[in-house]
């Protein structure tokens, strides 16, 4: 398949990339590389060579989210990026107005709103999405509809964590354009065809590293639109908040560059994780994107005739991953099943809440006939 090796548990299918990725030994001694060079001079380090590697790494991000480079800068995850969002905007809004998001939204995405909002005196608005569902037009009116005079902020998810659904978030930003738009893009990079520039009019635009382009964790990145960089801080401020540390750049890249010493190395790693694609897939990252997508529809298919139930989204509406809902009830965030599973030596994520699926995701390590066990298994464990 490729020549990239990885450390993953030979005794477990790992098919569940989504949650946490996985590192593959390349990248790992890139890391390492960056570690090192950290350690045998950290003063000269920081001083000579943390911002120009911060900068081609800035540019990296760049590319792979198809944003203004002067926007971006970097976070250790998504988490903190929404937290970052939310709080910015919510300085500007009068009490009362409303943040838009979706049932299947992340569910720390969802706690950070609504703590916000308490905090803020604001208002959360959930939009009820359809699962199974027939088409993106029904997500997108579901989602234009809710908005109205009162909306301060929309809150998507390029591709929604639970259900494994590719929103039809550009479009969504195009009928909505007055209204800042926070894109959640977690599972973008190195999922989604992101360099295109079409989530450029959306207000913000935060993605994670770590997953689908397999980059050490704590390597997020978030793109501002020009019209809100003078209003974004990071939640921790240190000397790159006060002019004159870093002259060559702006308050944004300088605050968020430097909040307090920490590890670079995931940051630093990034444009190695870019490259990476040219080893992963002769085709580079449109060649991963395409055959993960191609398996983790395949997987779905699988599964959906081992529960005798028709597929629960349109193809196209698909990723690297594929969920399928379960029969019964789950009350909880986590579904028990993925602890029997994992008995079995399947690594998967199951949720409960309003919508019970399991999702399986699909990786270059991952080989059909894997699902096909999975779904041989399951009717036996339901």
């Amino acid at each position: 398949m490729h020549s990239v090796s990885w450390l993953l548990d030979p005794a477990l299918h790992h098919l569940n990339h989504g949650s946490f990725g996985a590192v593959p030994r390349p990248l790992m001694q890139a890391q390492d590389e960056w570690r090192y060079a950290f350690e045998r001079d950290p003063v000269g380090f920081v001083e000579r060579d943390l911002l120009p590697g911060l900068d081609r790494a800035r540019e990296a991000w760049a590319g792979v989210l198809g944003a203004d480079g002067d926007g971006v800068v970097m976070l250790r995850n998504t988490t903190t990026g929404v937290m970052t969002v939310l709080e910015a905007v919510a300085r500007t809004l009068p009490a009362g107005a409303e943040i838009v998001l979706t049932d299947h939204a992340y569910n720390s995405t969802r706690i950070a709103i609504e703590v916000v909002a308490a905090r803020y005196g604001l208002t959360p608005v959930t939009v009820s999405l359809p699962f199974p569902v027939q088409a993106a037009t029904d997500i997108s009116d579901r989602v234009c509809d809710a908005v109205g005079p009162d909306t301060g902020l929309v809150v998507l998810d390029l591709v929604t964590s639970p259900t494994a659904l590719r929103l039809p978030v550009a479009e969504i930003v195009a009928a909505i354009r007055d209204v800042p738009v926070l894109v959640d893009a977690a599972h973008g990079p190195g999922m989604v065809d992101m360099g295109d520039g079409s989530l450029r009019d959306a207000a913000f635009v935060v993605a994670n590293g770590h997953k689908w382009l397999c980059a050490p964790r704590g390597s997020a990145a978030m793109a501002v639109r020009d019209d809100w960089r003078e209003r974004v801080r990071p939640l921790v401020v240190s000397h790159g908040w006060e002019d004159g540390f870093a002259p060559d750049r702006s308050r944004l890249q300088a605050s968020f560059d430097w909040t307090g010493t920490d590890d670079p190395s995931p940051w630093l790693t990034v444009p190695a994780a870019v490259e990476l694609g040219d080893a992963l897939h002769p085709d580079g990252w449109a060649g991963v994107r395409a055959a993960n997508h191609d398996l983790a529809t395949q997987a779905r298919d699988l599964l959906c005739e081992a529960l005798a139930i028709d597929p629960p989204a349109p193809e196209e509406m698909l990723g690297s991953m594929a969920a399928v809902p379960l029969p019964g009830e789950s009350p909880g965030m986590l579904d028990p099943l993925a602890a029997q599973l994992r008995e079995h030596g399947f690594v998967v994520a199951a949720f409960g809440g309003s919508h019970r699926v399991l999702r399986v995701s699909a990786h270059r390590y991952n080989e059909l006939a894997e699902y096909a066990s999975l779904a041989e298994l399951l009717p036996r464990l339901l």
